[in-house]
C-alpha cells in the first residue's frame, strides 16, 4: 500500500491554466477515484501552493487573498499552510495520489525544491515529477501575445531574455534532488501530445486514462488574439507606458482592450521569420541538447519539430517584422479609440 505525489511543473505556456481548471471542475470525482489536490478551493490556491515552498514571498499573492501587509504576518501564513499540507498528506488513505500543480513550482530555487523533497520524504512512497517545455520560439510569440493583453508588452521578447526558456537551469536544480527516472518530460507541441490534448496527455503519461470517459469536459477554449489585435495592443501599451497626453480623454484601460479586441479580430496569425525562428533556434541548441542527453538517453535528434513559418504571401499572417509599429500606427488606433 503505498501514497503517491505527482509533481507538475507547470512551465508557462503549456497549458496549466487548463489542467488547473480541469482539476476545479472534476475534484469530486478525481477524489472518488483517491485522486486529491490540496488547496483546491481557495482563491489562486496555484500561486499559494508554490509559495509555501518558496522563500521569495509574493506580495500580491497576499494582497488578493486577505490584505496581509507585515513581513512576520505573510511568515506565520506560509507556515501555517504547509502545516495544513502536511496535515492534508498525512490524512490522505493509502494506494491514493496527491497532485501538486503550479505554474510558479517550476521557477522556485533550491531552497524551495529541497524544502518539496523533504516534504515528499515524508509521506509519499513514490514521486513523480512531470513538466511540459514548449520551443522557445512558439513560447516567445505566446508569452508576447499574452503580455499584450496584459498591458505587459510591445514588442516580442529575444532569445535570453525569458529565464523560463533555457530548460536546463531550472530542470538542473530539480536534479539535485529527485534522479532522472522520476520525471517525465512532455513536449507541448500538438503532435507530441496524445490525442492533441494536453489534459488527454496528462491523464494518460500518468497512468489515469482510465478516467477520461467520466470526467467533465472543459468548456470551449478561449480563442487565440489575432495578430492584428496584438499588433494594436502593443501600441495602446506604447501609450500608455509613455503616459501619453492624448490618453486623458481616451476610456478606461479595460475597455480600451476591449475596443482594440473587438476591431481588430482579423483571425490573423502572429508567426517569426524565417530569420527569427533560425535565431532562436542556434541560441538555445545547446539548451535543448541538453534536454535530449538528461531525459531522452540521445534517442531524439531534435528535441522539438521544426518550427513551421508560413507562407508570408498570405496576408492571414503578420511576423514580428510588422509589429514595429510606428506614428501611423499610433494616431490611427488613437482616432479609432476616440471616434
Amino acid at each position: 500500500m503505498t501514497k503517491k505525489l505527482v509533481i507538475h511543473l507547470g512551465h508557462p505556456k503549456t497549458g496549466t491554466s487548463s489542467l488547473r481548471q480541469f482539476f476545479e471542475i472534476n475534484i469530486s470525482y478525481l477524489e472518488s477515484q483517491n485522486i486529491y489536490l490540496p488547496f483546491i478551493h481557495e482563491k489562486i490556491w496555484n500561486i499559494g501552493l508554490a509559495s509555501i515552498f518558496s522563500n521569495q514571498i509574493d506580495n500580491s499573492f497576499y494582497w488578493k487573498i486577505n490584505n496581509i501587509s507585515f513581513v512576520d504576518e505573510k511568515i506565520n501564513h506560509l507556515n501555517n499552510k504547509y502545516e495544513q499540507l502536511c496535515l492534508f498528506a498525512r490524512k490522505l488513505p493509502y494506494n491514493s495520489t496527491m497532485i501538486l500543480s503550479s505554474e510558479f513550482l517550476a521557477s522556485i530555487d533550491v531552497n524551495g525544491i529541497s524544502k518539496i523533497k523533504n516534504f515528499a520524504g515524508l509521506f509519499f512512497d513514490d514521486i513523480t515529477i512531470i513538466a511540459y517545455l514548449r520551443e522557445q520560439a512558439s513560447f516567445a510569440l505566446a508569452a508576447s501575445s499574452t503580455g499584450a493583453l496584459n498591458g505587459k508588452r510591445t514588442r516580442i521578447q529575444e532569445p535570453g531574455e525569458n529565464k523560463n526558456m533555457n530548460f536546463n537551469i531550472w530542470l538542473s536544480d530539480w536534479l539535485q534532488f529527485f534522479r532522472p527516472n522520476q520525471f517525465k518530460i512532455r513536449l507541448y507541441e500538438r503532435p507530441a501530445l496524445v490525442d492533441q490534448d494536453i489534459i488527454s496527455d496528462f491523464l494518460h503519461t500518468l497512468g489515469f486514462n482510465y478516467l477520461s470517459s467520466y470526467v467533465k469536459k472543459l468548456p470551449p477554449s478561449r480563442v487565440t488574439e489575432s495578430a492584428t489585435t496584438i499588433k494594436y495592443l502593443f501600441c495602446l501599451n506604447h501609450l500608455y507606458q509613455s503616459h501619453d497626453s492624448s490618453l486623458i480623454s481616451l476610456p478606461s484601460r479595460t475597455k480600451s482592450i476591449k475596443l482594440v479586441r473587438d476591431m481588430f479580430n482579423d483571425n490573423t496569425v502572429l508567426c517569426f521569420s524565417s530569420e527569427s525562428a533560425q535565431k532562436y533556434r542556434d541560441y538555445y541548441h545547446s539548451v535543448n541538447n541538453w534536454v535530449v542527453l538528461n531525459f531522452f538517453d540521445n534517442k531524439k535528434k531534435e528535441l522539438f519539430l521544426d518550427y513551421k513559418l508560413p507562407d508570408l504571401s498570405n496576408k492571414q499572417f503578420i511576423d514580428e517584422k510588422s509589429l514595429l509599429f510606428d506614428q501611423q500606427d499610433i494616431n490611427l488606433l488613437i482616432k479609432m479609440l476616440k471616434s
